[in-house]
């Protein structure tokens, strides 16, 4: 009953209200609920309930008036589906048993494609030997069905971050050696990335880490050069640190916790090293905070220290310490774009909303964002990528609301979302969105639509079980429809639903088709092969 109750709501932003969640509105609806969206002074979004014909401005206090509100847009945003951590094992297997519901899901969803991380540490197991095969296979299987695939060039460590359900660390060749991982004031290293301060020195076996990048992006150039031109890959992110963004691992989940406002990561040798030649002082060294300390806990980021953030020292420092992080991604998108003339090109900025009200932008300049002092990072950071060769600015957290932030931790998600796409427009580059948190509700669904106007795609974040839960996946269904632009009805078809029950079962049936075959073949020899010929129908059906 409270579903029959519900079904003719449906809550849509910016320019949808394509319908209910479950029926379709007459035109005649539409119109009226677009009439009264277009005499509102700051159009955002709507919310039309069909049993009492009233609809009513959503988010009136939150949204973003502009200079030509509209309403029912039908500019088209792409969206993709983040795949599975685990997708390919650490031993170099597809879990094809996952595929089955995975297709359907996104088939059902609507959605343009998928987003997968390619790990090195998965596919250059030796030195100079690359594996690919698995991906071989999940790229042929999607130009197979039509859907377009995103590249993460994952040159980081699964394991340690928000979400991470599972252990993929890096080629042990690299993950063996001294001295070229980030390290803490407190001496702690972090091995999730590469140090970018020892992209220059030569390792093991005389390559630089900058060669080896380059190097996995020749072998995986020659491995899906066919597929490279457009189809099914459009675009590749460059992993440019922890989590594929382009920051410093300044809030590893074994040490910190939120709102802390992180750790400068600048202790290592050639840190040390390259800070002491630019300060020409051999003594020289970087703040020390603390992970879980507050600005106020602070000498650097308090406002009353003669050595803080703002004094010519914290200004010195601050400016190599982002410096250094923009030089790397110089380095390292540039070296792509050599290699992949004709790819797009992307790299990910984290949305490290906590303490963004306060003057210090303390966690922010942390992860090596230096978003004070009269510095816009964001539009430094977007003149950087473009000037390399990238052409979209990839940024996260556009589902979060400060409304929904403690008021200890002075968030602003909206404000930093807003800040970064305008740093983007500015420097001649899409600006493209995901969501930092695994959320199925429409409330996240109607902030990331605010955003739509100004966004060239959306990577949802991820598939998982939940997703394919049918209340799920009929609110990101329509979810995708309005980032579409489509105003049609976003129903999932009966016959969808009956795709989706049976592709959820299947890996269940093969189990069960596998055991009953293994039983026959052990308990009556003779007889295996008629109960494996009815098992593989049983599984067929």
């Amino acid at each position: 009953l409270l579903w029959l109750a519900n079904a003719d709501r449906w809550r849509g932003v910016n320019g949808t209200c394509p319908g209910t969640a479950f029926k379709r509105q007459t035109a005649s609806n539409v119109e009226q609920c677009k009439r009264r969206c277009e005499a509102l002074p700051a159009c955002q979004g709507v919310s039309y309930d069909r049993q009492s014909q009233n609809c009513a401005f959503l988010a009136g206090t939150e949204a973003v008036a502009t200079e030509t509100p509209r309403c029912f847009n039908q500019h088209h945003v792409e969206v993709f589906v983040m795949m599975p951590l685990d997708l390919v094992s650490m031993d170099g297997q597809l879990q094809e048993d996952q595929l089955p519901a995975i297709w359907a899901a996104l088939a059902t969803s609507k959605a343009d494609g998928f987003m997968v991380d390619v790990w090195w540490g998965i596919t250059e197991p030796e030195p100079k030997k690359y594996n690919f095969a698995p991906y071989r296979r999940l790229i042929d299987e999607a130009k197979s069905r039509g859907f377009k695939v995103q590249i993460v060039s994952s040159f980081h460590q699964c394991g340690g971050n928000v979400g991470d359900a599972c252990n993929i660390p890096l080629p042990e060749f690299v993950r063996s050696l001294p001295d070229i991982w980030y390290k803490d004031a407190e001496g702690k290293e972090t091995k999730e990335y590469i140090s970018l301060f020892a992209d220059a020195v030569p390792l093991a076996d005389q390559r630089t880490p900058l060669k080896m990048y380059g190097d996995w992006f020749k072998a995986f150039r020659k491995e899906f050069k066919n597929e490279l031109k457009g189809e099914p890959i459009v675009e590749i992110m460059v992993g440019l640190g922890p989590c594929g963004e382009m920051r410093y691992p300044s809030y590893p989940l074994d040490r910190w916790s939120f709102p802390g406002i992180g750790a400068f990561q600048s202790f290592d040798v050639h840190a040390l090293k390259s800070l002491r030649t630019a300060a020409q002082n051999e003594t020289f060294m970087p703040p020390h905070v603390n992970y879980n300390d507050f600005p106020q806990d602070t000498s650097f980021f308090s406002l009353n220290h003669p050595s803080n953030y703002v004094s010519s020292t914290g200004h010195f420092f601050l400016e190599w310490y982002s410096a250094a992080l923009k030089q790397h991604g110089t380095d390292v998108i540039s070296i792509a774009q050599k290699i992949f003339k004709k790819v797009r090109l992307a790299a990910k900025i984290s949305g490290i909303h906590w303490w963004y009200q306060s003057p210090s932008h303390a966690a922010e300049v942390t992860a090596g964002y230096y978003n004070t002092n009269f510095h816009n990072a964001y539009l430094e950071i977007a003149q950087v990528l473009k000037n390399a060769g990238a052409e979209v600015f990839d940024f996260t957290c556009l589902e979060m609301r400060d409304s929904e932030q403690p008021e200890d931790a002075h968030s602003g998600p909206e404000e930093l979302v807003r800040q970064s796409q305008a740093a983007a427009e500015a420097a001649g580059l899409h600006f493209a969105g995901e969501n930092a948190l695994q959320r199925y509700d429409q409330s996240a669904y109607d902030q990331m639509l605010v955003y739509k106007e100004n966004l060239f795609a959306l990577t949802y974040l991820r598939m998982t079980e939940a997703l394919m839960q049918p209340e799920n996946l009929q609110r990101f269904r329509c979810f995708v429809f309005a980032m579409h632009g489509d105003q049609s009805d976003c129903t999932i078809p009966d016959n969808r639903q009956s795709l989706l029950k049976r592709s959820a079962w299947l890996p269940e049936v093969k189990k069960m088709a596998a055991d009953i075959t293994s039983l026959a073949r052990c308990k009556a020899p003779g007889l295996w092969l008629i109960f494996g010929l009815l098992a593989f129908v049983s599984a067929a059906a």
